[in-house]
């Protein structure tokens, strides 16, 4: 079980895990810090012990699975070619072990087509009374680019089965054949067909990364266009901003052991994904966007976290707006941490305040 929880995870953020090599620290702090003109400040040298608040689950976590080499994460598909190939090769891993945790997790999962968009509907063994005449929408991540077809549910399996609640997972396009906004459109279309498929039932949206910036997005849209809106979102550390701002951009770069750093692999993603749109709108960086009229939101991050910075934001830029805002910040947790160490109790306080989070909403008078 554990084994696959790491295989799928890993398969999820398109990047070999390669360890680094630990450096040799000095004890004292000569040299330790320097400061250069207009503020700036550099770390040479910094040991993060594994951290003694978290459970031994996740201490063993921590332990087995280092940060990416940041050279490692330098090389990336160069031609629109090469990106399709690289993209096949890591989505035939995630959807191998997708296949995997749906038969270990006893989910069944039905494909369907909704206003033209993709989408499966993921049913747990068991739905919970209070979650009848409900539904997640799952928007998976991938840096935009990974995670399509039936790569594309296997957070939503995670939530259907630990919050014993059916999904509906969509499936937009993307590039490099369908850069934005293509996969913005479907899920707004999706949404709409779903809202009015299943008129009667309360419907919850979000998703994980990238994932989560489709959320925000999708929930913009549907403001400008006087849509109902969804009951609640999670939004689960959101890429907010696509380019690289904030300080835990910086101070966790190579602390981060899902994402590394922005520079190289990821950057390129985002460019890849924006296909020559300016990486400040709102639509690509809902950060900068008016959040006013968003649905109560649930945020979650890590310390270790390189959105760190950008996700605290957005929950105070959500609280500033007037919506309800609640934020998790977990001790020793990287970008999308809870479903590494899946089985870890950090992880489990996750998907158990979402669930928490929901039931608020739910409109028990919906039949």
């Amino acid at each position: 079980m554990k084994n696959i929880f790491l295989m799928v995870f890993l398969s999820l953020v398109a990047m070999a895990c390669t360890e680094k090599s630990d450096k040799p620290a000095s004890s004292n702090n000569e040299a330790l810090l320097k400061e250069k003109k207009q503020g700036e400040i550099v770390l040479n040298r910094r040991i993060i012990p594994v951290s003694q608040l978290v459970s031994k689950e996740m201490q063993e976590s921590l332990r087995s699975i280092k940060p990416p080499a940041y050279e490692s994460m330098q090389a990336f598909p160069q031609t629109n070619e090469e990106w399709v190939t690289f993209i096949e090769a890591k989505d035939k891993v995630t959807i191998e072990n997708a296949h995997k945790l749906a038969e270990m997790l006893s989910i069944t999962v039905e494909k369907k087509e909704i206003n033209g968009t993709v989408v499966r509907y993921i049913s747990p063994p068991k739905i919970a009374d209070k979650y009848t005449n409900s539904y997640f929408i799952n928007i998976h991540g991938g840096a935009f680019i990974l995670n399509g077809g039936d790569a594309s549910y296997t957070e939503a399996m995670l939530i259907a089965s630990s919050l014993q609640i059916p999904v509906i997972s969509i499936d937009y396009h993307m590039p490099p054949e369908h850069p934005y906004p293509t996969g913005l459109n479907d899920a707004v279309a999706a949404y709409k067909g779903i809202l009015e498929k299943h008129p009667n039932h309360n419907l919850f949206l979000g998703g994980t990364s990238a994932g989560g910036n489709i959320t925000m997005v999708t929930t913009l849209k549907l403001i400008e266009e006087g849509v109902e809106l969804p009951k609640a979102l999670f939004l689960g550390t959101p890429v907010t901003v696509l380019n690289k701002k904030g300080d835990s951009f910086y101070t966790n770069e190579n602390l981060d052991r899902v994402l590394g750093t922005w520079d190289g692999f990821l950057a390129a993603s985002f460019k890849l994904y924006a296909n020559g749109v300016d990486l400040e709108s709102p639509y690509l960086s809902p950060l900068n966007a008016n959040l006013s009229g968003f649905p109560p939101s649930i945020l979650v991050t890590g310390t270790r976290d390189i959105l760190l910075s950008s996700t605290v934001m957005t929950h105070l830029k959500l609280r500033d707006a007037g919506s309800t805002s609640d934020l998790m910040v977990i001790e020793g947790q990287s970008h999308g941490d809870y479903m590494l160490a899946a089985k870890s109790p950090e992880s489990k306080s996750v998907y158990r305040e979402l669930d928490k989070f929901l039931t608020q909403y739910i409109n028990n008078e919906i039949e």
